[in-house]
């Protein structure tokens, strides 16, 4: 039996929505992606732009009922998890999510604001592209 690292927990993002009755449902998940930046921050450590990753089809379904996805973020044990609104589009319409342009490539992604989590004391961790 393997033993997922309890670092990958906080890799995983809950999306969702509110169901018919108000509450919010959580039935799809997503994962958090650091892509290196080249750049190296005052202690010499390599810097990360973070992407939120899921299924295009999780869009789809959300879109159906809905203009926005709801994500759920953790926070140290004990505190209540934040909840952020994730729109499906712009303001002027334009997909906020990049979908693979291949129909039969089920991937979509958006950027996430990294300093945002670190501000509300989210507990996050994310896979690095230049580690194996």
């Amino acid at each position: 039996m393997a033993l997922i690292p309890p670092g990958y927990l906080n890799t995983v993002v809950a999306l969702g929505g509110p169901s018919e009755d108000g509450l919010m449902k959580y039935t799809a998940t997503g994962f958090l992606y650091g892509h290196p930046t080249g750049v190296t921050n005052k202690e010499g450590q390599q810097t990360y732009r973070l992407f939120l990753i899921t299924n295009r089809h999780v869009l789809q379904k959300a879109s159906m009922n809905s203009t926005e996805l709801h994500a759920r973020f953790n926070r140290p044990m004990g505190v209540d998890p934040n909840i952020y609104t994730i729109p499906l589009k712009e303001t002027d319409g334009s997909a906020s999510w990049i979908v693979h342009p291949r129909p039969d490539a089920d991937v979509a992604v958006i950027t996430i604001n990294h300093t945002k989590l670190q501000d509300d004391g989210i507990e996050f961790n994310f896979f690095a592209g230049d580690r194996s």
